[in-house]
């Protein structure tokens, strides 16, 4: 199943083409290193009545053995109770993985060094990625309004420019910010910043963003739930995670227009979500592939078989995200996973979107991490709050940086650095907020700031992803 379910990275140069004859006994075919792709090619040169659907469905049911399939489609013509499927826009189909239900997700490693795994069900989703997934979240009539309202406003969006090892560069899709009110526009504008910038376009949320965002909220909690009882070691919520209910108040929404618009990997900002952190990801439109991998730290220089490490096995996942499709990223993915949203060669239009992917990530942007209550650097600037993700002896670590270096129209920053503390329930520690903090000793909780280090090279390497404001997916 592992071989029909992942794709290996397509030849530079395609392989020479091999004669097949059409028999029910064939010559053994190597499905463990084919692509769905060629498998479904050599089905069809055997049985060009059937359309791609009825092969990818026979496939299906098969395991993904070209050779059952072919010898099933020989002895039944056509196959018993086979039902085409709608050629619109919808959910893919896939037979789910065996695995054993437990309390934790599985330590099965199904990803390969370049290869991509790709999953199409909630069970697969939840099992094998710190995300969720609800098909046809919102009811059809609210999915077309919210649709037809934010096309209204795309074509006014723009590109998001960050620097990346000194270099400027543009986000290769638009986005644009929403808040829930005028005073939050005010607010944005006088105290936030975003890779040592303020945004200029802030907005406030639409009508039917607003009517969304309270159902994004319901389902959102609903899954925290789920995830924490079934997935989280004896049931309980990770170390920093808030308890507190998770209440949307800020959404970036991105439009990728065509299939050359993408994002490439990283992990969202936390600044002003805190340790933690949870999105709503809802997508409308035309369906693509968004992509995670999981952060493995760099190789011990000390390993004596660096070649086999864990880094030199790691591989991506694909989900797919058609329209009407809402995703959570759960508290484990922006500190231990990246993503992104990768380009497509083809992409099937939308009846209302056309070529248009429009992607809306609810936010909570919670109090206590407001920049008036957090760090400022020598600059005066707010800092950022990285997690340490490459470093094995610092990894999981939370540190506050300087931003001001990412600022595209220039600046150095200060290279201000510090560790970052909170309570288990991701309450900062060691400076006031609205909760009134209170210094506490390191054993209750709180994560420590001496007896440990990270030099100044390490710290710059971390500092490299601050992630666009708005790149989600």
């Amino acid at each position: 199943m592992d071989a029909f379910v992942s794709r290996k990275r397509r030849r530079v140069s395609p392989p020479q083409a091999e004669s097949v004859t059409p028999k029910t006994t064939t010559t053994p075919f190597d499905d463990d290193h084919e692509s769905t792709d060629i498998k479904l090619a050599i089905l069809a040169s055997l049985h060009p009545e059937k359309s791609q659907d009825d092969l990818l469905e026979i496939l299906l049911s098969c395991d993904g053995s070209v050779e059952h399939a072919s010898q099933s489609m020989f002895a039944a013509s056509p196959m018993p109770g086979l039902k085409r499927r709608l050629t619109t826009p919808g959910m893919q189909s896939a037979l789910p993985f065996a695995l054993p239900t437990t309390k934790s997700p599985s330590k099965q490693t199904l990803t390969k060094k370049g290869r991509t795994l790709h999953l199409y069900t909630p069970q697969d989703i939840a099992n094998h990625t710190p995300c969720s997934i609800v098909h046809n979240f919102l009811p059809p009539h609210l999915a077309t309004a919210l649709m037809e309202e934010l096309l209204a406003e795309v074509s006014t969006y723009e590109s998001i420019s960050f620097k990346i090892f000194d270099n400027v560069v543009k986000s290769p899709h638009t986005a644009c910010f929403y808040v829930d009110s005028l005073a939050d526009i005010q607010r944005q504008r006088s105290e936030y910043y975003y890779n040592g910038n303020d945004l200029g376009d802030i907005r406030q949320i639409l009508p039917a963003m607003r009517q969304v965002s309270d159902l994004v909220r319901d389902a959102v909690n609903k899954e925290i739930e789920i995830r924490i009882r079934d997935f989280y070691p004896d049931g309980k919520k990770l170390k920093y995670q808030s308890p507190k209910t998770w209440q949307p108040n800020a959404a970036f929404v991105n439009c990728y227009d065509g299939g050359a618009q993408h994002v490439g990997y990283h992990s969202d900002q936390l600044s002003y979500l805190g340790p933690r952190a949870i999105i709503g990801s809802l997508s409308l439109g035309v369906e693509r592939e968004f992509r995670v991998r999981k952060i493995v730290p760099k190789d011990d220089p000390d390993d004596p078989n660096p070649s086999t490490s864990a880094a030199d096995d790691s591989g991506q996942i694909a989900i797919h995200l058609p329209h009407n499709s809402l995703l959570v990223m759960h508290a484990e993915m922006q500190e231990e996973w990246k993503h992104s949203i990768a380009p497509a060669q083809t992409i099937t239009p939308h009846p209302l979107a056309g070529n248009k992917r429009i992607n809306i990530t609810y936010r909570w942007y919670r109090e206590d991490f407001r920049p008036k209550y957090t760090p400022k650097c020598r600059c005066g600037v707010p800092c950022v709050l990285k997690t340490v993700q490459k470093q094995k002896a610092n990894r999981g670590r939370y540190m506050w940086m300087c931003q001001v270096g990412s600022k595209p129209d220039g600046g150095e920053g200060c290279g201000w650095f510090e560790w970052a503390r909170f309570t288990d329930d991701g309450v900062p520690v060691g400076w006031k907020g609205p909760e009134q903090q209170i210094e506490r000793p390191n054993d209750d909780g709180i994560q420590a700031d001496t007896n440990s280090h990270l030099d100044a090279k390490s710290a710059n390497d971390e500092s490299a992803d601050l992630g666009e404001p708005g790149a989600n997916g």
